[in-house]
C-alpha cells in the first residue's frame, strides 16, 4: 500500500527476515531498500516483537498471535515506545493508530477466510 511505505510505491514489499536480529525493511521492486528496523524477538507462532523506526525513532512492536477455535486466530498488535517523542508522543500514536485501521482490513483480506493464507 503506498500510503503506508517509506518509498511510497505501490511495487514496494515488506520484508521481515527471520530470528533476532533480522532486519525489518521495504524493498521496491527496483531493488531499493529502506530500514523499518530489526527483529527483537522471534517465537513462532507465538509471537513478533520488533524495533519499529517512526522517521528516525525507535518505537516497539509486539505482535501476537493466539488460537481461536479450530480455524481461527486472534492477533493482538501492541505499539509501544511514543513517550520518545515527548510531546508530540500522543499526537503520533493516535495517528499510527489511523493508520492501523487502514492496513489491518488489507492484511485480513488477504490472510483470512478464503483469503491467500487459508487452508
Amino acid at each position: 500500500m503506498a500510503t503506508h511505505s517509506v518509498s511510497g510505491r505501490r511495487d514496494s514489499a515488506l520484508v521481515i527476515e527471520p530470528g533476532p536480529g533480522g532486519r525489518v525493511y521495504e524493498r521496491t521492486a527496483g531493488g531499493r531498500e529502506f530500514s523499518w528496523g530489526t527483529v527483537v524477538a522471534w517465537e513462532p507462532p507465538a509471537r513478533l516483537v520488533c524495533e519499529w523506526l517512526i522517521g528516525d525513532t525507535p518505537t516497539e512492536l509486539e505482535v501476537r498471535f493466539a488460537a481461536d477455535g479450530e480455524s481461527g486466530t486472534v492477533v493482538e498488535i501492541e505499539h509501544r515506545g511514543w513517550e520518545r517523542f515527548g510531546e508530540a508522543g500522543d499526537d503520533r500514536r493516535d495517528r499510527n493508530d489511523q493508520g492501523w485501521s487502514g492496513v489491518l482490513p488489507l492484511f485480513v483480506a488477504v490472510c483470512g477466510p478464503g483469503g491467500v493464507g487459508s487452508g
